[in-house]
């Protein structure tokens, strides 16, 4: 196989050869310049491994140096391949392993927050665990108070809730009121997931464990950035009635409208308990109003696992954008290696990339070097 040359090169010595040459003009008939030199990667890898040879230059062919290093330009292509100021792209290995290093950064994050992640939790858990968590907690930032016009609240409770919603009006943590298992990473809130509603206690004093005193009644309230809608105070284990997305639908339905289904009326109702037996096997379902409007789960639904759909969703995002910088650093490898020769920066024959997150944009850090590449944001 020595013979094959890329295109334009031949020296066919033999049948084999002849048909190994004729498979890769095929098939660089079909793809473009750069994906035809990733195919060469693998006949001449295979090339090396089958019939070594310290005297073959196969790997400084032209054809070949020119196609990876044009990035699927044909202009950076015909240059290269005549002007014969070709370099080989692959002289440095790297090093890199962006979704070690976004867990990395996610587990710090979590830790940060007073949270312990198990030991051996792989990268993927580490960042369902950590969306589910900031689903789960409510950001601390000032919000608007939008009561409900069926708001009401036990005479008892209204110390508890007076309290409350000034730390929400002034962007106070209101963990201590959330449900204890807040503190279960792997918990899964099928009430949150479902509708988007959190339930808050109302005690007013503080136990052992920096929750106030559990009440039976709960505030029911969905938040965004700005807002805080109190939709009542209800019995604990009121979860699946349909009147806590009547009321939101009725008095704040543009919150709400990105979940509405364009779908005819349904057939049969689902009552509270069919609900409620559906949430306990994670089947989603949808919710039609009097006037006839359909809303599909508010809160992004759930997996068969009960974990959130837009946490997975999401979690899932980061990763693959993760790997396609991955795939654009090391396929443009010699761009960024001309990059720090420009800026007479010191690097070793090994490029070590390793990642860094600032305001959802990635940057690829080289370790020797400290020269920092920006990517593009991480987060959809």
């Amino acid at each position: 196989m020595r013979g094959v040359r890329p295109f334009g090169f031949v020296d066919i010595d033999s049948v084999f050869e002849y048909s190994i040459y004729f498979i890769v003009k095929v098939y660089a008939t079909l793809v473009t310049i750069y994906d035809e030199a990733r195919f060469l990667s693998l006949i001449f890898a295979l090339d090396g491994l089958c019939s070594p040879d310290s005297n073959w230059k196969g790997w400084t062919h032209r054809s070949y140096i020119a196609s990876i290093a044009s990035g699927g330009n044909v202009n950076s292509y015909e240059r290269d391949l005549t002007g014969g100021g070709y370099v080989m792209p692959f002289t440095y290995q790297v090093k890199i392993d962006f979704h070690r290093d976004w867990a990395r950064l996610l587990k710090h994050n979590i830790e940060s927050q007073g949270y312990k992640v198990r030991q051996g939790t792989s990268d993927e858990n580490i960042s369902l665990q950590y969306f589910n968590l900031q689903r789960r907690l409510v950001i601390p930032v000032p919000r608007e108070l939008l009561f409900s016009n069926n708001f009401a609240c036990p005479v008892q409770l209204q110390a508890g809730l007076d309290s409350v919603v000034e730390k929400i009006a002034k962007g106070e943590s209101i963990k201590s009121n959330l449900s204890k298992k807040i503190v279960n990473l792997e918990y899964n809130d099928d009430l949150l997931n479902d509708w988007g509603v959190h339930h808050l206690h109302l005690g007013t004093s503080l136990d052992n464990e920096g929750f106030v005193e559990r009440t039976g009644p709960l505030l029911l309230a969905r938040f965004d950035n700005a807002r805080a809608y109190l939709i009542n105070v209800l019995p604990h284990g009121s979860w699946t009635k349909k009147e806590i997305i009547t009321t939101v639908h009725e008095n704040w339905p543009e919150s709400i409208a990105q979940f509405r289904m364009k779908i005819d009326r349904l057939d049969k109702e689902i009552t509270d308990e069919v609900r409620k037996s559906l949430r306990r096997l994670h089947v989603n379902t949808v919710l039609e109003m009097r006037d006839g409007v359909i809303y599909g789960p508010l809160g992004g639904g759930y997996t068969t696992s009960g974990l959130n759909a837009e946490v997975l969703r999401v979690s899932d995002f980061c990763f693959n954008q993760l790997s396609l910088y991955e795939i654009w650093i090391k396929e443009n490898i010699s761009i960024l290696r001309k990059e720090l020769t420009n800026l007479n920066a010191n690097f070793g024959t090994v490029l070590i990339f390793s990642l860094e997150v600032i305001d959802n944009i990635a940057y690829a850090l080289e370790i020797f070097s400290k020269v920092r590449f920006k990517l593009g944001p991480v987060l959809p």
